[in-house]
């Protein structure tokens, strides 16, 4: 299994955590998800992905338009 967080740690230049890893990973596969997706693909709760989410917000990783998530646009255009 790669090293996700390695990966987000050299494109971002954060330290995540697994789960942080795991959730921008999940974000990065399609232009926008709901948590409802989130919580599919990641195996976490609502409570847990909602955390994950406020500090990626809030470290500017992960934009947010009502319901719906996606990578912020300084990410998207690293990933091309």
């Amino acid at each position: 299994e790669p090293d996700l967080n390695a990966y987000w740690n050299t494109l971002v230049g954060v330290q995540l955590t697994e789960q942080q890893a795991a959730v921008l990973d999940a974000i990065a596969e399609s232009p926008s998800v709901t948590i409802g997706v989130l919580e599919a693909n990641t195996g976490m709760d609502t409570e847990e992905l909602v955390d994950v989410l406020d500090v990626l917000l809030l470290q500017v990783l992960v934009e947010q338009d009502e319901s719906n998530y996606r990578l912020a646009e300084h990410l998207r255009e690293k990933l091309g």
